[in-house]
């Protein structure tokens, strides 16, 4: 079976990039819009960083979210468990 590879081009920091990926075009232009909010909102509040320290903040604060919400499943999944086991 085929994969469904999207081309896209997206914008990050005024800079044109063109991604492949195995995702719908509007879910990558989606996260693309939100991580360069995200890169925009640092680089204007570390106006003194360079690109690449700006990436790695919002790479660091992604990270962050990721643990949080894979912390949540993990809670989540014990829970569903512990239901279960009550029936």
């Amino acid at each position: 079976m085929a994969e469904n590879i999207s081309r896209v081009k997206i914008r990050l920091m005024g800079k044109d990039y063109s991604v492949k990926a195995d995702q719908p075009a509007h879910k990558i232009e989606a996260m693309a819009k939100e991580l360069d909010a995200t890169l925009t909102s640092l680089s204007k509040k570390y106006c003194h960083l360079s690109n690449t320290d700006i990436a790695l903040l919002a790479a660091m604060s992604l990270m962050e979210e990721v643990n949080k919400l894979r912390d949540e499943k993990k809670e989540l999944w014990e829970l569903l468990g512990e239901a279960t086991r009550k029936e």
